[in-house]
């Protein structure tokens, strides 16, 4: 008889329903723990993102301020969640405005405090002021995502601009009043 023709009655070991429904909860709960993790750093990201973007207006408006001789001043929207930069003229009067255009938070990011000096706000349109001499007020910005939790500090980016120095701080993770 020939070899090819003959049975091979060997037992074939196959994976249970048990063992297949065991790997499939594991890879769900990996799974799971992924996406929360990526989630939580997109939610990161978006809000450090926009104060970035703050940090370097506020730069911006002070070397301008300091190069042209004239003050300027970066407006904050705290309403639309923008902010911009105007120029003024020696007077201190409204210029050019938006000299640098209006830029947009992050979707679903909230600036959600200005200090500027003694004054702090949560709803409004407010100015800070960068005087030719380099002078300018103390000033903090304070961002959030929109759905995070606002006890958590975690939650926060914060941008704070002291009066003597040249560039702002950029603090993750903090939420200053």
């Amino acid at each position: 008889m020939p070899r090819f023709s003959r049975l091979n009655h060997r037992r074939v070991r196959a994976f249970s329903l048990a063992e297949i429904m065991v790997v499939v909860a594991i890879l769900a709960v990996g799974s799971t723990i992924a996406l929360y993790s990526y989630s939580s750093y997109r939610r990161t990201l978006s809000v450090n993102s926009t104060g970035r973007k703050a940090q370097a207006m506020m730069v911006t408006a002070k070397n301008l301020a300091i190069n042209s001789g004239r003050p300027v001043q970066m407006v904050v929207n705290l309403d639309k969640e923008t902010f911009w930069i105007d120029g003024l003229d020696r007077n201190g009067n409204l210029d050019k405005p938006k000299i640098y255009p209006e830029e947009q938070a992050a979707e679903f990011v909230l600036i959600e405090r200005l200090r500027v000096g003694p004054d702090v706000f949560d709803s409004g349109i407010h100015s800070i002021l960068f005087e030719p001499d380099g002078r300018n007020r103390f000033v903090v910005v304070t961002f959030r995502r929109e759905f995070d939790d606002a006890t958590v500090a975690e939650n926060y980016t914060s941008i704070r601009l002291f009066p003597s120095s040249r560039e702002p701080q950029f603090l993750e993770r903090t939420r200053l009043e």
